[in-house]
């Protein structure tokens, strides 16, 4: 959820607020229940690129650098969209112990979900700017790649991967399988295919997804690299706001 403009929305996260409900902004959605003035006085974090636009419109917010993800009172919020897995283990401990987190973060391929993160690695960059519009430029080299869906496969790994792709400005990620209707993921998500085809020519062909979240992640960024350069690779983890090895 983007749209901080919906007052149905903010009287909606005011009362679950006031029900006693924890509150999570995620990525941009930290503007949205800063909108609600869920914010008000309280320390919070969000995406990079929007920083400077909550500080203006929500000034009491006090913002804290090197964190991935901040909790005050009943209210959370997070960095880029890679930070939901660490603050969803958190809550997961909170809620369950640290065992169940523990197990969670293993199915994940996390090692660990603290809040430490480097906010002086991502900003708005003179490369990151060149790479956005370089590859919005080079309309003739866009490209739409396929992922076969499959029973089973994770949900999780699946919207990572094709979501990092769908990034470079270069790509678009698209599903297919070989037949109408739902293909039903690991964890029972039933998934409709973007496309009906019995194969996909190989060289726009994406792996299958079948590692783990994170490790499915890395090694997409790994295979954007190769196929567009590092510079790309850095420009995906940006808006992502995703720690990796290039950086």
């Amino acid at each position: 959820m983007m749209r901080d403009d919906d007052p149905d929305v903010m009287k909606w996260l005011r009362e679950q607020s006031a029900k006693g409900a924890m509150v999570i902004g995620v990525c941009v959605g930290v503007t949205v229940v800063a909108a609600s003035g869920l914010l008000d006085g309280k320390r919070a974090t969000t995406h990079w690129y929007s920083l400077n636009e909550l500080r203006q419109k929500h000034p009491t917010i006090r913002y804290v650098v090197d964190r991935r993800y901040v909790v005050d009172r009943n209210v959370a919020t997070t960095t880029g969209i890679t930070a939901s897995m660490p603050m969803m283990l958190t809550l997961i401990e909170a809620i369950a112990g640290r065992e169940k987190a523990e197990a969670v973060a293993g199915d994940l391929g996390l090692d660990n979900w603290d809040a430490r993160h480097d906010s002086g690695a991502f900003k708005f960059t003179r490369p990151f700017a060149l790479t956005a519009i370089g590859n919005t430029l080079a309309f003739f080299n866009h490209e739409q790649l396929g992922i076969q869906l499959s029973p089973g496969m994770d949900e999780i790994s699946l919207a990572l991967v094709a979501d990092a792709w769908s990034r470079t400005y270069r790509s678009a990620a698209v599903t297919f399988a070989e037949q109408e209707g739902a293909v039903v993921s690991r964890d029972g998500i039933r998934i409709l295919p973007d496309q009906v085809a019995a194969d996909w020519p190989s060289q726009r062909l994406l792996p299958a997804t079948d590692l783990r979240p994170t490790k499915a992640l890395d090694k997409a960024l790994q295979d954007i690299a190769v196929r567009y350069g590092s510079r790309t690779t850095d420009f995906v983890a940006m808006q992502l706001e995703y720690p990796h090895a290039a950086q």
